[in-house]
């Protein structure tokens, strides 16, 4: 339960805050239900959890996923303790220095997050900001190259670009959550940072009697830190700090930026689900920005936080998450298959109100790695469903991409292809029928191996099964016809293929998973377009498939995006110093995105007569060119950086 107090016991410089604060409210009223950031009575930007909108039928104040982000957050996965410190210190020094920069006047305000992972990024700070201001690039740069070497050419670059050092006395720190523990306790939050961020080794203020402060102090004035006074009555305590920071809030109009981490219960601050509904309306009130709360499954009982409000409110959020633990913990909160909520993981509501960053070790990634590791070491057997295998994209696309990666050894060594579709035919007539597309393909690898050796040894590989996609009994054939081939395997993967049309997709991945699902290891499902007949039914079928699949299992594609042409547009536009510059308005007079095949509507008459050019080509094929055509310069050529450009292409095309 989170409790909030009013000012009652504290001086005259708290009520007056409060009455300017109320004044604030009652000419702009709180509480927008606009589910974006608005602005507060006059002193910070508002987010309303009770906007987001729900899942499926869940009926919870917020139940939305990681699929359901209008802006995915950013993340930095590091290989090691080192460039997780790097990234960290220069994302927190970046951000301060762009911001001191806008102006003589600009003010930075920067919430801290305490625990022990933040620490070390907080020290690096600390020395990356005094070997700015002693004009020794060289020796940050050292200490930074030595985890992330691309950080050394950053570095000087910017002194070079830099007349004077970051002027700190305009940047503002105040704690996120803190303990209610004396401030020189060894589990005070405000101590850890002063020591390791201010540079006062024993946590005790450079100008207190105690201290032991030397010459590597991060000059920031005292009056600039806001920290809560836990020497006080714990009512007073908080009331003070309350006041504190919305003085400090109606002077900046702004917090810049919060750092968060995530517990192993899915807290984040001092916020510890799970949250009743009273307690989460408490939370998201934009007013009691200084909240009260308990827990028993950590040190310091009494806990003093800031509101999920304010930390949906600031401009930037950062999330250092470390160890194998966390890691799994925010990959299930983002995609796991059953409705996650705000009252579950608070952290949801930061990532819905948009420009999140995460820093991470392992990487983010690092359970993919783990599995193509496993399957390049021979533990894995790797099966293959393609559902509608008899259909004109796996004849075409699908099973001649599979035969491609077998050409270049990139599949396993121990895998199998299972083709499921209603055509009744053996898998004679069904080879005959996909054979013809590969033997052109074969030709082009035989300088490893002659062209009749590859085909006969793919086929081996594969099998053909008939059934219907809604029929549970022939599902369950197919089942036992993979535990058939997999044999006596003790890692499996399986990736299931929907090479079908939309409507009946659901019925499909419904039947699989009653039937066919691999419990001794990992499954996939890849969705080919068109996902739906427009927005209301895609966003149906997704809530739909989320109700059986977690996020991380799907895999939405378009396969045009393999084209070479598509693949070579990133690269001819950003990689290519002599096209580059001729991408401009100056020099583009217009630009035309022209379809054109020979094929036509081949075999595929019913599908097309049922969903037409539109949605079989130009929502999906056409707008995939087109936004890589428009986009603005990608951070890197890395699919992350290219989707976010991507992403807001998409945003200013009006509805059609």
């Amino acid at each position: 339960m989170a409790k909030m107090y009013l000012p009652s016991k504290i001086g005259q410089k708290g009520d007056e805050v409060d009455k300017m604060k109320s004044a604030n409210e009652e000419a702009s009223p709180s509480g927008s239900s606009s589910g974006r950031s608005t602005k507060s009575p006059g002193v910070f930007p508002t987010f309303s959890v009770a906007a987001i909108p729900p899942r499926a039928a869940v009926s919870s104040l917020a139940t939305r996923g990681i699929f359901d982000l209008s802006e995915r957050p950013k993340e930095i996965s590091c290989r090691n303790d080192d460039a997780f410190v790097a990234h960290g210190a220069y994302l927190l020094f970046n951000a301060i220095k762009r911001k001191l920069t806008e102006s003589s006047y600009a003010k930075v305000v920067i919430g801290l997050s305490g625990g022990s992972t933040p620490l070390p990024i907080y020290s690096a700070l600390r020395h990356l900001a005094l070997a700015s201001a002693d004009h020794e690039p060289g020796r940050a740069a050292t200490h930074l190259a030595t985890a992330v070497p691309e950080f050394s050419e950053e570095l000087q670059r910017d002194a070079k670009g830099s007349d004077s050092a970051l002027d700190w006395t305009r940047v503002f720190f105040f704690l996120v959550d803190e303990r209610y523990v004396h401030p020189t306790h060894a589990d005070s939050n405000q101590r850890s940072i002063r020591k390791h961020l201010l540079g006062q080794p024993n946590g005790v203020a450079c100008d207190q009697p105690g201290a032991e402060c030397g010459g590597d102090v991060l000059p920031v004035p005292e009056k600039n830190l806001i920290f809560p006074d836990t020497s006080l009555p714990l009512e007073d305590c908080i009331v003070k700090y309350r006041s504190a920071l919305l003085e400090l809030l109606a002077a900046t109009q702004q917090i810049d930026l919060v750092t968060l981490g995530l517990g192993p219960d899915g807290h984040i601050a001092s916020i510890f689900p799970p949250l009743s509904e009273e307690d989460l309306k408490e939370q998201m009130n934009p007013n009691p920005i200084v909240l009260h709360t308990t827990t028993s499954r950590f040190a310091g009982f009494d806990r003093i936080t800031v509101s999920l409000q304010l930390l949906c409110g600031a401009h930037q959020k950062v999330f250092f998450l470390k160890g194998d633990e966390k890691i799994r913990l925010w990959r299930d909160m983002q995609d796991d298959a059953r409705s996650k909520s705000v009252a579950e993981f608070p952290a949801l509501a930061v990532l819905q109100s948009g420009n999140v960053k995460v820093v991470a070790v392992p990487p983010l990634d690092v359970h993919e790695e783990h599995l193509q590791q496993q399957l390049r070491a021979d533990r894995t057997f790797l099966s293959v469903v393609v559902l509608g295998a008899s259909g004109d994209l796996a004849h075409k696309k699908t099973y001649p991409a599979l035969f491609s990666l077998f050409c270049e050894g990139l599949l396993p060594p121990h895998f199998h292809i299972v083709g499921y579709a209603r055509s009744k035919m053996t898998f004679d007539q069904f080879w005959e029928k996909i054979s013809q597309k590969l033997k052109s393909l074969s030709s082009f690898f035989c300088r490893r191996a002659s062209a009749i050796d590859l085909l006969a040894s793919f086929k081996s590989h594969c099998s053909y099964l008939q059934g219907l996609y809604d029929r549970p009994a022939d599902f369950a054939n197919l089942g036992n016809h993979l535990k058939e081939v997999e044999g006596d395997a003790e890692q499996v993967g399986r990736v299931l293929y929907l090479a079908l049309p939309p409507d009946v997709f659901l019925p499909s991945v419904k039947s699989y998973r009653q039937s066919c699902w691999n419990t001794k290891g990992w499954n996939r499902v890849v969705v080919e377009k068109p996902f739906g007949r427009d927005l209301k039914s895609s966003d149906k079928l997704s809530a739909s498939l989320m109700a059986l699949l977690r996020e991380r299992e799907i895999f939405r594609i378009d396969h045009y995006l393999g084209k070479e042409m598509s693949l070579s547009l990133t690269a001819l536009r950003f990689a290519n110093v002599a096209f580059m510059p001729l991408f401009h308005r100056d020099y583009v007079h217009s630009v035309r995105i022209t379809f054109k095949e020979q094929s036509g509507t081949w075999r595929r008459g019913g599908y097309f007569d049922n969903y037409g050019i539109i949605r079989d080509v130009m929502q999906n094929h056409m707008i995939q060119l087109l936004t890589l055509v428009a986009m603005e310069r990608p951070a890197s050529l890395k699919d992350d950086d290219i989707r976010d450009e991507k992403v807001k292409v998409l945003k200013q095309m009006p509805p059609v």
